[in-house]
């Protein structure tokens, strides 16, 4: 974190952005992107105010990034360290900028950043936690495992040259071996018995102790050398550990492990006061009454986040500290009796994995738009990122420390991971273990808005109250992570569909208690998404085996799968239904956005992503299903169009993947979260949210059509052989873009409304192509047909597009028989047997003609006699949905599933 001493504006870095954040008017108000789309990890402002400069953390030639804040230009992009920059300054005089790599750069640099030239460098031995420059502008400090080192410039404050080879720095890979470049020359402190220690954090004084350099160990001691390198005292700290420390012309502060930030005179170390510590680590009740308590009355068993970083604003009398659970605080400290916390912000300490956002039918439970997070930090976060001016949270409801939090859920109860798990020291202790199998992967809110369930990385299914903020049932659901959550909006039945990465896909009855209703196996890899649909009628799921599984639920113990497609080129990774439940969209490995048809389960067309893309990961729909949202492995979130399939928009920001998305209630805002613990608020245009209104204007549940209830006799009904039949199209017939929306209602009210006879007058020809066909099923469909190839197909109403009776001798001998028409629970045998008083018919699906294993030949029925009856050709074993042709004659050929 950095101060601007002139404005007091406070920059941090969130992913790949420095934000620009100012205390006085509690606003964000700029942000910074990486050019090259790299997460931020250090940021110094120049000490005129005008520049700003950031380092980036990974990535392939990570850069240093010059702002100019006036107009938000870059004006310098430094290349120079290999795997990431860890500290960064400006010099006093504004002439050069000092860079520290990580661990495993270790090249010290100092740059001419206007001309972006490197101008001096040198390799570290050790791995440096900190640096100062002097106020002179002489020197600067560094600070890290058993390192304290003084380097050093001339008395104007420039490079003091020294031309030889860089060896040593040629060893650490940052600089070619035998390029000609200044050698900085360090100086090590005289650290007498403090040699064996590790300064963690070092700072320059100021004013009347601008001779003094300060330091504080990882073991809790402050330290005072002077512009000799000479140490004068020591002192401790109280503290278990130490991690920062800040030098002011009045006071020296000191921030320490659970919490703890101090106060010293800068020249005699008297103690003048200790901060309020932050709330406690798993607080559950946020009102004033109990944070005041927690401030300033801690308990003795009491679990604290470490104060890791610190920064000033000496102007408005503010102290700026940053704690190990990312947490940020602003105190109060112009009356030193009565310190208070003046701005707080308590963020995710973890990755985000999931995202939810209460609508407008949540029941008054949460007001609309109230955004839901769960993380890897054992919490789940509920926040209100509308403006004042739009239906604020209670002020009863808020926590006392900052207006976006409403309330955190916590789950686990060992706080350790939340203290210090970034921190690169060299005690392992200090990176306190983590607890992974309580780590939030999904959430999701039922359609009232009443109860929230989560899913852990051990398996275990939560439900929570959002009326009292209480836990009221936990189960453990499965043997591994739980991928995916979903209740069904069904009226009849409250239903919860629970994925896991088991494979499993379990039916929670709801209104039973979460009961367990049933348990679905259809997936032989991890379930990535799994969706309700049609009113809770429909369940579909995909999974990492690159299949997409469509299911009819007549109940909740009876859900029938009635479709089932398997990709052909990789995993499907997320799914999504669009809001007129009509479609499915799925994200996958193939760098692909596939639509899918509900009704029939079959693959209608598909959006391929652009050249430089990453594969896309998650998608998601606007209320009103005009524009999807897709995040990639690229980092970056794209607005796709989902008649066309254009891209209409592309941000970046995230330093990690982004893991969620989702659209405002509104439909003003899109709201994406990360990897990298972040949650972006992102503005649409106007137009884009007057459109998104309009159509929801349209798309009115008065308005909406019926969904069809499917059939418990039979999984296949007419509409959804209509609806094939209306949408298939040949390979050498040009495909069309879906319907645009202004067409879609009329296209439905023609088809569902309008059923009347069939006049002669009415009929129209639809011309296909059999260029596509099989050789033997084009030899069957032009026999008695036109020269031409080519035949017309009437087309029928709804109501009369049923297949026709079966015709044929085979066909009457086994009237009453049923030929997998219907998926029971129970596994489909290799064979099934059709008799009656004639004869036996025996279908064997594992062995063709001659005992082999293909699946594609042909098979001879016969009577018991011996008689030849007629013969099938298998078409596919995993198309079961499809009616049996009728065969021509006795002997002829037809076509079965």
């Amino acid at each position: 974190v950095a101060v601007n001493l002139l404005t007091g504006d406070v920059a941090y870095p969130a992913g790949a952005v420095i934000v620009i954040y100012n205390a006085r008017r509690n606003r964000q108000t700029q942000f910074l992107l990486s050019p090259g789309n790299k997460p931020f990890s250090c940021v110094s402002f120049a000490s005129n105010g005008r520049y700003l400069a950031a380092g980036e953390s990974t990535g392939h030639q990570p850069e240093i990034v010059v702002w100019d804040l006036s107009n938000g230009h870059v004006i310098s992009r430094l290349v120079g360290h290999r795997f990431g920059v860890s500290l960064i300054s400006f010099s006093p005089n504004l002439q050069y900028i000092v860079s520290v790599g990580v661990h495993h750069d270790r090249g010290l640099f100092v740059w001419d950043w206007r001309s972006s030239v490197r101008v001096a460098a040198n390799r570290l031995a050790k791995r440096v936690y900190g640096l100062s420059f002097a106020q002179s502008g002489e020197y600067f400090v560094t600070s890290g495992e058993r390192h304290l080192k003084f380097w050093y410039f001339d008395a104007a404050g420039n490079v003091i040259p020294t031309r030889r080879p860089l060896s040593a720095v040629a060893a650490s890979g940052s600089v070619s071996s035998g390029s000609e470049l200044s050698v900085i020359e360090g100086k090590a402190g005289v650290l007498g018995a403090m040699k064996d220690e590790n300064f963690v954090s070092v700072a320059c004084g100021k004013g009347r102790g601008a001779n003094l350099i300060y330091a504080v160990t990882d073991r809790g001691l402050l330290c005072v050398f002077n512009e000799n390198r000479l140490m004068e005292k020591w002192m401790e700290l109280k503290a278990k550990r130490a991690f920062a420390v800040l030098a002011t012309d009045k006071f020296i502060a000191c921030g320490c492990s659970d919490g703890v930030l101090r106060l010293f005179d800068s020249l005699t170390l008297a103690h003048i006061s200790s901060l309020p510590r932050p709330p406690p680590l798993g607080t559950t009740s946020m009102n004033p009454t109990a944070a005041d308590t927690a401030m300033l009355a801690p308990a003795t068993n009491s679990i604290y986040a470490d104060t890791v970083t610190i920064a000033v604003i000496e102007d408005q009398q503010r102290l700026v500290a940053v704690y190990s659970d990312r947490s940020l605080f602003v105190w109060d400290i112009r009356k030193l009796d009565r310190i208070g916390a003046y701005r707080a912000f308590l963020h995710h300490s973890g990755s985000i994995f999931d995202l939810q956002i209460a609508g407008e039918d949540s029941e008054g439970v949460l007001p609309a738009g109230t955004v839901i997070t769960c993380s890897a930090d054992q919490t789940i976060r509920l926040w209100n990122v509308s403006d004042e001016s739009e239906k604020p949270l209670n002020a009863d409801a808020r926590t006392v420390f900052n207006r976006e939090m409403y309330r955190v859920l916590y789950v686990g109860q060992d706080w350790r991971h939340m203290k210090c798990p970034d921190l690169e020291v060299s005690d392992l202790s200090m990176a306190q273990p983590s607890a992974p199998d309580k780590e939030i992967r999904c959430i999701c809110l039922s359609p009232d808005g009443r109860q929230l369930a989560s899913g852990d990385r051990a398996g275990n299914l939560r439900v929570h109250s959002l009326q009292s903020f209480e836990q009221t049932h936990y189960l453990p659901a499965h043997d591994s992570e739980i991928l995916t959550l979903h209740y069904s909006k069904s009226t009849s039945h409250f239903l919860l569909a629970t994925g896991s990465r088991d494979r499993l896909l379990h039916v929670f009855d709801a209104s039973r208690a979460y009961a367990l209703a049933t348990t679905l196996d259809d997936h032989s890899s991890s379930i990535t998404s799994v969706r309700f649909a049609s009113d809770g009628n429909r369940l579909v799921s995909c999974g990492a085996d690159k299949s997409i599984v469509f299911r009819s639920v007549y109940e909740p113990k009876r859900i029938v799968r009635y479709h089932q497609e398997v990709s052909k080129t990789g995993k499907l990774f997320d799914m999504e239904v669009d809001p007129s439940e009509k479609y499915v969209v799925t994200a996958g490995q193939d760098k692909r956005l596939s639509i899918w048809t509900l009704s029939t389960g079959k693959n209608s067309r598909s959006y391929k992503a652009e050249a430089d893309a990453g594969e896309p990961i998650k998608v998601q729909f606007d209320p009103a299903g005009l524009f999807m949202v897709t995040s990639s492995t690229d980092k970056q979130t794209r607005l796709i169009d989902f008649f066309s399939g254009e891209c209409v928009a592309k941000v970046f920001g995230h330093g990690e993947v982004v893991t969620a998305a989702r659209f405002t209630p509104d439909c003003s805002r899109l709201i994406t979260v990360s990897g990298d613990g972040c949650i972006f608020v992102w503005k649409l245009s106007s137009s884009m949210t007057s459109a998104i209104r309009d159509r929801l204007t349209e798309l009115k549940p008065e308005q909406r059509p019926p969904t069809a209830v499917p059939s418990a006799e039979t999984v296949v009904d007419p509409n959804a052989v209509w609806d094939e039949l209306m949408q298939s199209n040949s390979k050498d017939v040009a495909v069309e873009p879906l319907l645009k929306p202004t067409t879609v209602a009329t296209v439905a009210e023609s088809v569902v409304g309008s059923v009347r006879p069939v006049q002669s007058q009415d009929v129209q020809g639809v011309q296909f192509s059999d260029s596509i066909l099989p050789a033997w099923a084009r030899t069957t469909a032009t026999k008695g047909d036109a020269p031409d190839s080519r035949r017309t197909v009437a087309t029928v109403p709804l109501d009369d597009a049923r297949p026709s009776s079966a015709r044929g001798k085979w066909a009457e001998r086994a009237t009453g028989y049923t030929l997998f028409s219907q998926i029971t629970d129970e596994s489909t045998p290799a064979s099934r047997e059709l008799e009656d008083h004639s004869g036996t018919v025996v279908l064997d699906a594992e062995k063709g003609p001659k005992g082999t294993d293909s699946l594609s030949n042909q098979f001879e029925l016969s009577d018991s006699e011996g008689e030849e009856i007629s013969t099938i050709t298998i078409r596919s074993i995993a198309d079961r949905t499809q009616p049996l042709a009728e065969p021509s004659s006795a002997s002829g050929t037809v076509d079965a599933t």
